[in-house]
């Protein structure tokens, strides 16, 4: 008996250190998968946003951080004027720019935005923290569209979001952008306005179960 157990002592500790050494040859590594989920599960977590204006009625992030709390968006105006948005007053900008992505008017969207500095408020909020205001369906699909990443780079000048991008800190011209829906994509040299088209079929998961309703 005694000896059964040492052979199955053996063969244990043989296992162990097989896996050991297997997790050490992929030096520890997250696989592409993992590292996809993590990024997207940070932008899904809840955010102060640091918000100035730019132009009358045009906005830019300069500085965003993670907080185990609410959401809440800290905005100065031309004026130097700061004001604070709660999480429900940032929901309502959000829901309401969404719309405006569903029928094709949102700028955040289009492939030929305006040239000026800044975006409109709700443009920025959704930009800034779809994934936290409106869930991570809504922040994932928008992260899929080409001409979105291209404004959302336009608007987020935070250091932590340059650095979740790899260090770019040049504005993109979206001009020429390949215009994506959230389901395909087209080449297009266009200079149109281009929204997303979000086609329901009956499989798919209607816009009010976004927002709760």
């Amino acid at each position: 008996m005694k000896h059964l157990i040492s052979i199955h002592s053996k063969r244990v500790l043989g296992t162990l250190t097989i896996s050991v050494a297997t997790i050490l040859a992929n030096g520890g590594c997250a696989s592409p998968e993992e590292n996809s989920e993590q990024q997207q599960n940070q932008e899904a977590q809840n955010k102060i946003l640091t918000i100035e204006e730019k132009e009358p009625g045009k906005y830019v992030i300069v500085d965003e951080a993670p907080t185990s709390g609410p959401s809440k968006a800290i905005i100065t105006d031309l004026n130097g004027t700061t004001r604070v948005l709660n999480e429900e007053e940032m929901k309502k900008f959000a829901e309401e720019e969404f719309k405006k992505v569903e029928n094709g008017t949102s700028n955040l969207t289009s492939s030929n935005p305006p040239e000026d500095e800044g975006f409109s408020l709700g443009e920025v909020l959704l930009a800034g923290a779809a994934g936290a205001l409106l869930g991570g369906v809504v922040g994932n699909m928008l992260a899929n569209n080409q001409n979105f990443q291209a404004n959302q780079q336009r608007i987020n000048h935070s250091s932590a979001y340059q650095s979740r991008m790899g260090g770019s800190s040049k504005k993109i011209n979206s001009q020429g952008v390949s215009k994506q829906s959230f389901f395909g994509s087209r080449s297009s040299s266009s200079s149109t306005s281009s929204g997303i088209n979000l086609q329901k079929s009956s499989s798919s998961t209607s816009r009010s179960s976004f927002f709760g309703g």
